[in-house]
């Protein structure tokens, strides 16, 4: 599957190649040399966390030239509050940055005001590591799906997950990534 296979997580997981690495650097200096804020509402500033955003944008298109041919990926320019049109419909890419290999026990999250967004039809999870090396596609969601859902959590700002010490800066809607629908999925039964 050249830089996709499945590792010792169990999630289908890209290994990132040097133009990647280079884009994302030339990204992140062009977007954020002076200041690490996205806008108003930027609740973590961290170059860690930015980076790690940027690479998910980076290798999604990958996945999708990858393994659907023929959809079309197109990268949203403008103000909008998805990132890509895939097809028809809109992804938000959310990308964590990890210190430790994902697990289906971690969390896929956004913050709530996100779920408002109307010109979003679906998020992707993924996550990534600090040297940036390796990106697990970690699950998807219809935005639909994950209203009312029984496995999603609304955390609200100064909670703590008191199973991993989490406190909570900005009202987060949660659910752990064995809960959302997986990307081998899509990759071996379409």
């Amino acid at each position: 599957m050249d830089n996709f296979s499945i590792d010792e997580t169990g999630f289908l997981v890209y290994r990132t190649t040097t133009e990647d690495i280079i884009l994302t650097n030339e990204i992140f200096n062009n977007t954020f040399g002076e200041s690490l804020f996205l806008n108003e509402k930027t609740v973590y500033n961290k170059k860690t966390s930015r980076k790690a955003g940027i690479l998910g944008e980076v290798v999604f298109p990958v996945f999708i030239n990858r393994f659907y041919k023929d959809k079309t990926c197109k990268k949203s320019v403008d103000a909008s509050q998805h990132d890509f049109l895939v097809g028809k419909k809109r992804i938000d890419v959310k990308t964590k940055m990890r210190n430790v290999l994902p697990n289906m026990d971690f969390e896929a999250s956004f913050f709530l005001y996100q779920m408002d967004f109307e010109d979003v039809d679906g998020y992707v999870f993924l996550s990534t590591i600090p040297d940036l090396s390796r990106v697990w596609f970690c699950g998807y969601m219809d935005k639909s799906g994950c209203k009312n859902n029984p496995h999603g959590r609304i955390w609200l700002a100064g909670q703590t997950d008191k199973t991993n010490g989490k406190v909570f800066h900005a009202d987060t809607f949660s659910i752990l990534y064995k809960y959302t629908n997986q990307f081998l999925t899509l990759v071996y039964d379409e």
